[in-house]
């Protein structure tokens, strides 16, 4: 640290944020205190390598943050504006005919021209980063990163849940461990991460934990969510196990009637697992503890114990680090089919082998708890996230069952996918949006981005089914719905569903009736017409399955 920041340092302050430039420059910022928005300082050497934001500091304008980069880089954010040495870091956009800037989260600068900048919605734009980085930015919603300066492997990132995700140097690994209270050096950080490593056997008060396996036949499945479980295909005497009472913790069923099982402390491994995998055998009548156990066809394998990780292509699927020769810790695994497999390490990444790509994007869309490859089709899946939610692709007849077993109405969303400015579809939601604004009295806002709702295929098939039953309130007009946009933590932008809707017979009417938790007999819908009552049309239904989101429009006030 540069001497004149060490006197600072010494009074243990509480940063809300600290940048380090070239040749002693550097920038804090405290935490608001009950009496002022707390001091923030630019250290004298900035002014040799970054005299532009010495001078922003001088003039006494409020700063909020800075980043510096190498050879002069630097973006600065103020309460009024954002001002970077790379003019194409700081977008702006037409808000009533002022140009307005995009309000940033934080920002970043890497090596040889690398860097990141996080808006407030969320959105990331960069230049120069490696695959992996982008990865781990993709998992979820970024509060802040830092990027190293000397190397493009290296980064830190603090997620919005709090949780983290970082690539450092190994002889960092104890420190940054120690003041993370991470278990496991180079770990990514998550609440439900840190529970279940210090309480791995035992399903906590409140928490969704999934277990799910495929089985080596078609129609061979297990899953179990606290004390619910659903099975089919299995060995009889895993289906013993799975009927008696406790919190299972792994299940992997392999080929030849071999499995493994564990719960609380107690774990077992097949007589079976001897003929088909004699080393996953081996290593069970070793007494070495045993975490979790992948199968595979062809008799391969990943066994998990506290000490290391043993797998039938030790070279291609165990990564060691560089350094310490350690074995890269690995949170989960599986094996599928024609050959397919994936390993999530600890700190987030993903490794995998001829994935198909609706898998390989799923895997991708946040970080992953567990995950389940079938051995029989390669476009099957399950996947539990970090954050309590999952996907899956799984045959029809199954769906039923899981999301019985789930409990979860995250899981009827399978996924957003972002529309791209003026494609054919995001034009038509466009219209519509724009075309059905009617209040007068309302500017119309600017759309910002478009988001397809692709639903989960048993979610569609009974909005498809839908005859009546259980309101939810909709309107032709969306500058109506706009009224009941409501925002729980302050933002520019707000966000509209566009649906479809089952109206089917529906019952009209010019009065409002707030009693009403079900349509007039022989009706399945109410739709309230405008006239004295209602100034634009609302439709009405009242059962879950009578309407389904198409379309999430994200946009801002004007």
């Amino acid at each position: 640290m540069p001497d004149t920041l060490v006197p600072t340092l010494n009074k243990e302050p509480l940063f809300r944020t600290i940048s380090f430039g070239e040749g002693g420059a550097y920038f804090w910022i405290e935490m608001p205190k009950a009496d002022s928005a707390g001091s923030y300082c630019v250290s004298a050497a900035t002014t040799v390598n970054y005299p532009r934001v010495k001078a922003i500091y001088d003039s006494g304008e409020i700063i909020n943050w800075v980043a510096f980069g190498p050879d002069g880089a630097f973006v600065i954010d103020t309460t009024n504006r954002l001002i970077a040495s790379d003019p194409t870091m700081a977008r702006t956009y037409d808000r009533n005919g002022v140009t307005t800037r995009v309000p940033t989260r934080c920002a970043s600068f890497g090596p040889e021209g690398v860097w990141v900048i996080v808006e407030d919605d969320g959105e990331i734009r960069s230049r120069g980063l490696p695959a992996k980085v982008l990865s781990a930015l993709s998992k979820k919603g970024v509060r802040k990163v830092e990027l190293s300066p000397v190397s493009s492997n290296y980064y830190f990132i603090e997620y919005t849940d709090g949780s983290t995700d970082w690539c450092l140097p190994a002889s960092w690994h104890p420190q940054i461990s120690d003041w993370t209270h991470d278990p496991t050096p180079g770990q990514a950080i998550t609440l439900s991460h840190i529970l279940t490593s210090n309480t791995p056997n035992e399903d906590l008060a409140g928490v969704r934990k999934i277990v799910f396996a495929f089985g080596p036949e078609r129609e061979a499945y297990c899953i179990k969510n606290q004390g619910r479980t659903a099975w089919k295909g299995l060995p009889e005497e895993l289906s013993q196990r799975l009927r008696e009472p406790g919190s299972i913790s792994a299940v992997s069923v392999g080929e030849g009637g071999a499995f493994f099982w564990k719960t609380g402390k107690s774990y077992c491994v097949s007589a079976a697992t001897k003929m088909a995998y004699p080393k996953v055998w081996k290593i069970w009548q070793s007494d070495e503890e045993i975490n979790w156990v992948a199968f595979g066809p062809e008799g391969y394998y990943i066994v998990a114990t506290p000490k290391r990780i043993y797998a039938s292509r030790q070279d291609e699927i165990i990564r060691t680090y560089k350094e310490s020769k350690r074995q890269v810790p690995i949170r989960c695994a599986s094996f599928g089919w024609g050959g397919s497999w994936v390993i999530i390490e600890d700190d987030g990444t993903v490794r995998s082998h001829r994935l198909k790509p609706n898998v390989r994007k799923a895997i991708l869309q946040a970080s992953v708890k567990s995950v389940a490859l079938s051995w029989v089709d390669p476009t099957r899946f399950y996947i539990e996230y970090m954050n309590q939610t999952s996907a899956w692709s799984l045959p029809v007849k199954w769906h039923p069952t899981v999301s019985d077993i789930e409990g979860n109405p995250a899981s009827k969303v399978e996924r957003l996918e972002k529309l791209t400015a003026n494609s054919p579809e995001y034009n038509t939601v466009e219209y519509q949006f724009t075309t059905s604004w009617r209040h007068t009295n309302k500017k119309r806002p600017l759309i910002r981005r478009i988001y397809k709702v692709v639903l989960m295929k048993d979610v569609w098939d009974r909005y498809v089914r839908y005859r009546f039953g259980g309101g939810i309130y909709t309107s032709s007009a969306s500058s109506k719905a706009a009224i009941y946009a409501q925002n729980h933590a302050p933002s520019a932008y707000k966000a509209m569903l566009l649906n479809k809707v089952a109206v089917g017979r529906s019952y009209f009417t010019g009065v409002a009736d707030n009693g009403w938790t079900a349509p007039p007999p022989g009706y399945n819908s109410v739709c309230g017409l405008p006239g004295d009552v209602f100034k634009h049309d609302e439709t009405i239904v009242y059962d879950d399955d009578a309407i389904r989101p198409q379309y999430l429009i994200i946009y801002e006030d004007r």
